[in-house]
């Protein structure tokens, strides 16, 4: 981890110094799990991004490319639900007015130790948990408090299992589909948003893709990608919570673009 750390961070200050051309359209930013160390870290790099880049509300997001044009425009995502994000949004993105969407994997909400511990694991398949307060997990209450405050609440699966290794057509549906009626029950408003588990071009396919599309109008990837076209499927850039901003300017100006060009092409012809 450290070395692709260091290389990244050496790669954005050499491409930096010889100013290679790229625009950013729409790039997406997901985060995960922010350890309260790198909360300060964190807003720093989002005070440097606001100050060149235009951060889209999601209340405000449609098909009908509802951004400025003619801006470099960010969106803030968060996966899978826990507790340190709700913390982070109520200090560092309320004293930066930035509004983002929340992918929740509703199994881990409110969940008790046993259910909880089985979806942290598939969410880290290669972790062993001895400190679990560090992977806390949101509550209904967390997520009603987020929507007050003007954040959007979004399905990240039932359970966080690998949907395209999913066999049996009511388990995958049920994966995809019941957040829904969970949402409700919770009073969380209707999600609109689908980010599919793992987010890798592996984890999604045609068939998991039209079981999404009938019940959520976009559809959030891990694939590295400009939004420059509105798409059924949306591309984000994974970005660790202790990341530098020339290693966050790195991937939202599209330097690592190129590795990802076939996943992209294909997963936009489902």
């Amino acid at each position: 981890m450290e070395f692709k750390l260091t290389l990244i961070n050496f790669l954005s200050k050499l491409l930096n110094i010889f100013k290679t051309n790229t625009y950013c359209n729409f790039r997406i930013l997901m985060f995960h799990n922010i350890e309260i160390k790198n909360f300060q870290l964190l807003e720093s790099n989002l005070k440097a991004l606001k100050k060149t880049y235009n951060f889209i509300d999601p209340n405000k997001f449609d098909m009908d490319n509802n951004y400025p044009k003619g801006k470099k425009n960010l969106l803030i995502t968060f996966d899978d639900g826990f507790k340190s994000n709700f913390f982070f949004a109520n200090t560092v993105l309320k004293k930066l007015k930035i509004k983002g969407i929340f992918f929740i994997v509703s199994d881990l909400i409110s969940s008790n130790n046993y259910k909880k511990k089985k979806v942290l694991k598939n969410i880290f398949p290669q972790k062993s948990f001895s400190d679990e307060i560090k992977y806390d997990a949101m509550t209904w209450s967390d997520l009603r408090n987020l929507e007050k405050m003007g954040h959007v609440i979004g399905a990240h699966t039932k359970s966080h299992l690998r949907l395209a290794d999913i066999k049996s057509l009511s388990i995958l549906k049920n994966q995809i589909l019941s957040p829904i009626n969970t949402f409700k029950k919770n009073q969380i408003k209707k999600p609109i948003f689908f980010a599919y588990s793992f987010g890798d071009f592996y984890s999604f396919n045609k068939k998991c893709f039209n079981i999404a599309k009938d019940k959520y109008e976009f559809i959030f990837s891990g694939i590295r990608g400009d939004n420059k076209n509105f798409n059924k499927v949306l591309f984000r850039d994974n970005i660790e919570d202790n990341y530098t901003f020339e290693m966050i300017n790195f991937f939202i100006r599209g330097y690592s673009d190129f590795l990802y060009k076939n996943f992209r092409k294909i997963i936009l012809s489902f």
